[in-house]
Formats: C-alpha cells, structure tokens, sequence
C-alpha cells in the first residue's frame, strides 16, 4: 500500500489542503444555509421516472437529518453519502489545523498501477452495495430500518 508522509508545504507550491478545504467547508456552508432556509430542494429524476432510487437518492434528506443532529436516521437514507460526508467533515477538521497551524501536510506517494486498479474495484463495489441497499430499502421498508 502507498507510504506516507508529513512534510511542509515548499515555497511557492499549491496548498491543496487550503484550496480544497475551502471547497468542502463552503459546499456544507452551503448546503446547510440551503436547507435550513427550506429552498427546494431537487428531485430525483430516475426515481420519478422509473421508480427506482438513483445511487445518491436520500442524500438531501439525509442531509437534513444531519443538520438536526439525527445522525443514524441520516445514515440510514444513503449510507454511502452519508460516510463520505463525515469523510468530508474530518478532511475539513484537518486542513483547518495544518493550514491555521501552518503545519506539513500529509502526502502520499503514488500508487502502483495494482492498487489503483484495487481502489477503483472497492469504489465501484462500495457504489453497487449502497445501490442494491437503497433499492431493497424502498422495496422492503420493514426489513432493513
């Protein structure tokens, strides 16, 4: 597996973790401001059209939940989204303390083409899995919470 390491930004690099960090702190800003105002929110397309959830389907009620502190009522909507938004909230917490901290950021080194070819395998299975749940969620309401 890829090895890390910490080291400081050199001078004059791009600071990934400020230019991102941003992104993701103000897509929560966002997306909270969005729903707790109660703007409409969309609707799923596929789900309309075919009656089958769309792999991100629950995500804004889920969301929602979050906001008002429901978190495994959240987790239950999409558990995919749900775990990469609090994989969004950690990255956030971390790059606020290395870049207010002005600390060295961690880095990776390139993956071997193997474990890339293994990583996008496990997405793509991680995707699937939350997919066949959300369509036997609605399905089979009682059976899976």
């Amino acid at each position: 597996m890829p090895r890390h390491y910490w080291r400081p930004l050199i001078p004059r690099e791009r600071d990934p973790e400020l230019i991102w960090g941003t992104v993701v702190g103000v897509g929560f800003l966002l997306a909270t401001v969005w729903l707790l105002a109660g703007l409409p929110t969309p609707h799923c397309l596929l789900h309309e059209a075919t009656g089958i959830p769309c792999p991100s389907c629950g995500t804004t009620r889920g969301m929602g939940l979050l906001i008002h502190g429901h978190i495994t009522a959240a987790i239950r909507f999409n558990p995919l989204v749900m775990a990469s938004l609090f994989g969004g909230l950690l990255f956030l917490l971390y790059a606020l303390v290395v870049v207010a901290g002005k600390l060295p950021r961690l880095r990776f080194d390139p993956l071997r083409p193997n474990e890339a070819s293994l990583i996008r395998i496990l997405v793509v299975c991680a995707v699937a899995t939350d997919w066949i749940y959300l369509i036997a969620r609605e399905r089979l309401p009682g059976a899976l919470g």
